[in-house]
């Protein structure tokens, strides 16, 4: 049976910032590779947020390449998640893993008052009203 709790990080250069910024929460920063289990265990920036991910949630590009599980990496302050050759955004990863990145992304998309499209007649008649 194999082990492997060393955990990656980012770069000591993105590190501090990644931790620091307001959004740390939605930064994968570290982690490392539970092998028995075939996954991989995450971090945020907030030092808070923990998840794990499954080998096969990582799907072989339609280039070919493939998740390499022995070069876990972390890069462009907690945004892109390496494995060897293969990448993925934390987006995708915060996404489908972490419920709480879910809720407030939806709740970002949903339309308000100010962000529906108004036609120009809608406009005109907005205009008249003021």
């Amino acid at each position: 049976m194999r082990y492997d709790f060393k955990w990656r990080w980012l770069p000591e250069d993105q590190l501090d910032e990644a931790l620091e910024c307001p959004d740390a929460a939605d930064r994968v920063v570290g982690g490392f590779i539970r092998w028995h289990h075939k996954e991989i265990q995450f971090i945020c920036g907030d030092l808070i947020t923990t998840f794990r991910v499954p080998f096969d949630w990582f799907e072989t590009c339609g280039d070919g390449i493939r998740p390499d599980f022995e070069k876990l990496a972390f890069d462009d302050h907690g945004g892109t998640i390496a494995l060897g050759k293969y990448e993925v955004s934390e987006s995708s990863i915060l996404y489908d893993f972490d419920p709480e990145y879910r809720r407030r992304q939806d709740e970002a998309k949903k339309p308000t008052a100010s962000t529906l499209m108004h036609t120009p007649r809608q406009e005109a008649m907005e205009a008249d009203e003021q």
